[in-house]
């Protein structure tokens, strides 16, 4: 005697077949959805991480010992009036993240040879009406450096040089 599959078996069996089929597919795809976002988030992570040691980079954060060292040579500081005078005219553009090539917030780093020529360097931009910019005292007519202030930046900036023999 022969076994009969009916219809309704062969039904049965191709539901339970395809039933199986859709799971493993939605299984598999609720898998990979969740693997998605997990490499989503470790990318964020990544960027994130990224970005924070890029700017700890840029914004001086020393990140070894050695840059982190400071020598105390002839190295001198900035006078408090020569500070005055840059708050009120250079600071605005001459700082981290700034444009120019003093930076006061680095002063302290040079060399003594490096503030040396600076101090030359912004008593020459000065006294020539070189700095501050004519487009930037268009919009800060009170940034001028009157002739008292570039006396005290050249009478400083010559108080470093070294003794002539």
């Amino acid at each position: 005697m022969k076994y009969c599959i009916s219809d309704s078996d062969r039904f049965h069996s191709l539901i339970i077949r395809d039933f199986r089929y859709l799971y493993k597919v939605i299984y598999k795809r609720h898998l990979l959805r969740i693997k998605n976002l997990i490499m989503k988030k470790i990318i964020r992570i990544t960027a994130a991480t990224t970005s924070v040691l890029f700017f700890a980079a840029m914004t001086g954060i020393p990140v070894s010992a050695q840059s982190s060292q400071k020598t105390t040579g002839d190295k001198k500081p900035l006078p408090s009036e020569v500070m005055k005078i840059a708050q009120k005219s250079c600071v605005k553009c001459h700082i981290d993240g700034g444009m120019g090539g003093l930076k006061f917030t680095e002063w302290d780093n040079y060399t003594p040879e490096k503030q040396t020529a600076k101090a030359k360097a912004m008593c020459n931009a000065v006294s020539d009406k070189i700095m501050p910019p004519k487009n930037f005292l268009k919009k800060n007519p009170e940034a001028a450096p009157t002739d008292a202030d570039i006396k005290t930046i050249c009478d400083w900036s010559a108080s470093l040089q070294p003794a002539q023999k």
